[in-house]
């Protein structure tokens, strides 16, 4: 079972990019990605996506 869920606040511990998961995609000989959204200071908004094994939950 994933401990990361569609809607958990997370932060890349290799880029230290962090948002809200917003997506997920599952490879059947590969490992699972997620799309973390980020709201920028401009207001805008970014999307990456990154290896579950990268990926640490932030507490809010």
């Amino acid at each position: 079972m994933d401990k990361i869920k569609l809607g958990d606040k997370v932060r890349s511990s290799v880029s230290g990019f962090s948002g809200t998961i917003t997506a997920k995609c599952e490879y059947l000989h590969s490992a699972t990605q997620y799309c973390v959204t980020a709201k920028c200071k401009d207001n805008d908004i970014k999307e990456a996506w990154f290896a579950a094994s990268e990926l640490e939950l932030v507490e809010d």
